[in-house]
């Protein structure tokens, strides 16, 4: 590339590049135990509704359980967007700084 990074920003590529290598595999257990914890609360809250339909049931039981697991759910979709996006960034500076190494 040629130009050359201040400190904060070689701090930013050094703590991005460390984050894809050791923390993103562990952000993608924790997302897909979101998304099936989210279901896992969505059916059980189906099943439970099923057997006991009365209103009760439905105002005390079936609206927080699907507020639940659609909120997990978006963590997973949150979650796994930022991840990939932030894998983009990182395989893209890990090239730049191949390239840089092998021209210097």
């Amino acid at each position: 590339m040629g130009t050359k990074l201040n400190e904060e920003e070689e701090r930013f590529v050094q703590e991005l590049l460390n984050w894809d290598q050791l923390k993103r595999p562990t952000g993608c257990i924790l997302y897909n135990l979101f998304l099936t914890l989210g279901g896992i609360i969505i059916v059980v809250v189906c099943f439970l509704t099923i057997q006991h339909l009365t209103d009760r049931t439905a105002l005390w039981v079936t609206v927080p359980g699907f507020l639940v697991g659609l909120f997990l759910i978006g963590l997973y979709l949150v979650g796994k967007c930022h991840s990939k996006e932030r894998r983009l960034v990182a395989s893209v500076l890990k090239k730049l700084q191949s390239d840089d190494s092998s021209q210097g």
